[in-house]
């Protein structure tokens, strides 16, 4: 039932992108489809309805747009951008992914190269990028693969990406997280591995989705019992955030730990060096990982949904 409903959320969004975006005719989109154009008039009055489509109302427009000023100042960002949150968690990120894609456009050179890690809000992101494939720019995976059978597959997302953006890309050949640091230390010493790790200094925009620790389903509770007693001893340690591979405590520092010598992603210290660093996020269940992110002093720009603006701000 659940992925049934997945499937036709994904469709909404393709047909309500495809009308309001790309100026498709509804006959044009029923062709392309192979649906009755009843069938899509009624998927447009559906998107209306639950909101993956909405007329922007100035009054609510003012008022997100001083929610935007507000974190942008509190926490030192050149940019904060939120959208209107929904009751449908996947609507809202929908939203967060098309304003994720957006963002892109506007801030990424021509040639660029994009740094990108994974997360099921950025997944979205996916879904909007079209107007992007004149940017001939190169994407890098900048954290492996988590566990089998995750939601979020990074290899699959950076080629997704690099193909809308008409440009190469520079999958990461590794998982998250290996058994010991020994094998991350021999695998390191393969010359594709290192001149990836050369590459991440190379980054224009890197794009990251930031994880909370206290969920059950984090994907290092999924990489057997010695690494998960290792992760449980982080958050002991007051760990709040997974970003990008890399745990921050409630005030955004980093808690080095052994699962750092596990670890494929890209050094914490090189995210300082970037000039454009996004953070993606959706959900108040993200809302001590967001505090983290935002005190790191890292990001740029944040991109979120108005619930969890909200809660970040009342702190």
């Amino acid at each position: 039932m659940e992925k049934r409903k997945s499937n036709q959320l994904d469709t909404q969004v393709t047909v309500a992108r495809m009308y309001y975006r790309e100026n498709l005719s509804q006959e044009e989109i029923a062709k392309l489809l192979h649906v009755s154009r009843p069938t899509v008039t009624r998927i447009l009055k559906t998107c209306l309805e639950t909101g993956i489509v909405t007329i922007t109302v100035k009054e609510l427009s003012s008022a997100l747009r001083a929610k935007e000023e507000r974190l942008a100042y509190t926490f030192g960002l050149k940019r904060a951008i939120i959208v209107p949150s929904d009751d449908n968690y996947q609507v809202s990120q929908d939203r967060v992914g098309a304003e994720t894609a957006a963002h892109l456009r506007e801030v990424l050179p021509q040639g660029g190269l994009v740094g990108l890690s994974w997360g099921t809000t950025l997944n979205r992101m996916l879904y909007h990028t079209e107007g992007l494939l004149d940017k001939r720019a190169d994407v890098i995976q900048i954290l492996g693969d988590p566990y089998v059978g995750s939601a979020s597959n990074a290899a699959f997302m950076t080629v997704s990406l690099a193909n809308a953006l008409g440009g190469r890309a520079r999958v990461l050949p590794a998982p998250m997280l290996v058994e010991s640091a020994l094998l991350r230390e021999m695998m390191l010493r393969e010359s594709h591995m290192q001149q990836l790790y050369r590459d991440f200094e190379k980054i224009d925009v890197i794009l990251i989705g930031f994880g909370a620790t206290v969920t059950a389903s984090h994907p290092y509770m999924a990489q057997g019992e010695s690494m998960r007693k290792l992760f449980e001893d982080v958050k002991r340690r007051g760990a709040v955030c997974d970003f990008c591979g890399t745990f921050l405590d409630i005030n955004g520092k980093q808690l080095a730990n052994e699962l750092d010598k596990q670890t494929f992603c890209i050094p914490f210290r090189q995210l300082a060096k970037i000039p454009e660093v996004v953070g993606v996020a959706c959900g108040t269940q993200k809302r001590e990982a967001a505090l983290a992110a935002l005190r790191s002093q890292l990001l740029h720009t944040f991109i979120t949904d108005e619930a969890l603006a909200d809660t970040v701000l009342a702190e």
